[in-house]
């Protein structure tokens, strides 16, 4: 942290002053703004005050930049304004062909409509309740039908890095545990290889296990994961101490996740002991078959609390079809939904709305554009539910250990947002005079990676605490 950046943060630590002038703030700006690597970025600034709507700071406010996961802020606007925070979404378990007793001697299959928040918990639960209506054996297989969505499971800009992180997960109508496997990996005897357990279980994501127990606690794995054969293969690698402490961990995406869904409830059906005696698949529901379990998921508010709150690129994704509202969710439909809402709001024109999550390059906002949103989105009927879905400075989320200090802690909250090249935070402060204040600050361009740019941005956010 420069010198600069320190007395600021050390002014801001102890009890704030009178209110100041915004141009005392502005021209702290402009010493902030001097430091070399801001001054070769594009840097858009935007601060409003929610209730006069007269703009106190603003800073190539115009200039198109790409928001990273700020995005997650448009599409959290419009969802609620399209569908509503009491939105939700159905899972159906149902069976063809006849039952006999306990057997059900055709297919049973799984639809869900996009829930985006079903882990291996729901699969068990459904289980245990077949168990309960008396069903103990599958004779046919285990089936999902995926035409909620249309086709395609990779989202918009996604295809432009061949990553295999959870963070760029593939999307799908029916998804389990936000389309990714977390492989534990502890130690057993040294020389030996290491135990391995892969949450959700499922046969559908395979497991190369190239761990060695050692003595000693360190642990030191890491993994690759790519598609073979239609199925996601994961290569683990490294060592585990016999007296770690905890286990290692790895997260990685899958490539498909029908089969991966099908084959977690495969699984759980027999951990209740059900007996399935087909494989499972993909494929298109049959009319006529009968409901074994319906399940509503939780409302969109609590959706978009979890996308915001830990920026969930999958979340985003799954909710950015569900803005579409047609049979058959797609991209297109839902850019259009969007796109109308932006215009209704009375956005500057110009934008880009590419995705929902924000990840890579595609979408193209102005630091202006971002403001409006927030603006727009104080007043609205369900600006409640938008601001609740937004980290608060110092205390959880994304913004858990940023902003800190006394004075903008809990007075500020945001949206974050990181790319190689781009850092933006944007949303609402409250500053210590009792001024409510909408703000957005984008970097984009940095010549340095932009996460390391942080302190920069959380500097200029605490001037405005002073307005």
């Amino acid at each position: 942290m420069n010198k600069l950046l320190l007395v600021v943060f050390l002014f801001l630590a102890g009890p704030l002053a009178a209110q100041t002038s915004p141009a005392a703030i502005n021209a702290e700006l402009d010493k902030l703004l001097k430091n070399p690597e801001l001054a070769q970025s594009t840097v858009g600034i935007m601060v409003q005050d929610l209730d006069s709507k007269e703009v106190l700071i603003e800073r190539d406010a115009d200039v198109l930049m790409n928001p990273a996961s700020n995005t997650k802020l448009v599409t959290a606007a419009a969802a609620l304004s399209i569908l509503g925070p009491e939105h939700t979404i159905f899972s159906r378990v149902s069976y063809d062909g006849p039952r006999q007793g306990g057997a059900i001697k055709g297919d049973l299959w799984l639809k869900s409509d996009g829930d985006p928040f079903l882990h291996w918990d729901n699969l068990v639960s459904w289980a245990i309740d077949l168990r309960e209506q008396g069903i103990t054996k599958i004779e046919g297989k285990i089936m999902v039908d995926d035409l909620s969505f249309a086709p395609g499971f990779i989202p918009p800009a996604f295809d432009q890095k061949n990553e295999d992180a959870a963070y760029r997960a593939p999307i799908g109508a029916v998804s389990v545990s936000y389309n990714s496997v977390s492989v534990y990996i502890t130690p057993s005897e040294a020389g030996k290889p290491a135990n391995v357990r892969m949450v959700p279980p499922n046969d559908y994501v395979e497991i190369i296990n190239d761990v060695r127990t050692q003595k000693g606690k360190r642990v030191s794995v890491s993994g690759v994961a790519t598609e073979k054969d239609g199925r996601t293969l994961i290569r683990i690698r490294g060592v585990i101490g016999e007296s770690a402490t905890g286990p290692g961990v790895v997260r990685k995406r899958i490539d498909n996740p029908s089969l991966f869904a099908a084959s977690a409830f495969m699984h759980a059906l027999k951990s209740t002991g059900i007996e399935v005696s087909g494989e499972y698949g993909v494929g298109a529901r049959p009319e006529g078959t009968t409901t074994l379990v319906l399940y509503e998921s939780a409302p969109l508010w609590q959706h978009l609390a979890s996308m915001n709150k830990w920026s969930n690129n999958f979340m985003a994704e799954m909710i950015f079809r569900q803005i579409s509202g047609s049979d058959k969710a797609s991209t297109e439909d839902a850019r259009a939904k969007i796109d109308a809402f932006l215009t209704e709001v009375g956005l500057t024109p110009g934008w880009t709305a590419f995705n929902g999550s924000g990840l890579y390059d595609g979408n193209l906002f102005s630091a202006r554009q971002i403001n409006q949103i927030l603006v727009h989105m104080d007043t609205h009927a369900f600006g409640p539910e938008f601001k609740m879905s937004l980290p608060i400075a110092g205390r959880d989320g994304t913004l858990k250990s940023r902003l800190e200090g006394s004075n903008t802690n809990t007075r500020v909250r945001g949206k974050t947002g990181t790319l190689n090249e781009v850092t933006a935070l944007a949303g609402y402060i409250t500053t210590k005079s009792g001024r409510r204040l909408a703000y957005t600050v984008i970097f984009n361009k940095t010549p340095v990676r932009a996460w390391t740019l942080r302190d920069e941005q959380d500097a200029i956010v605490s001037l405005f605490v002073g307005l």
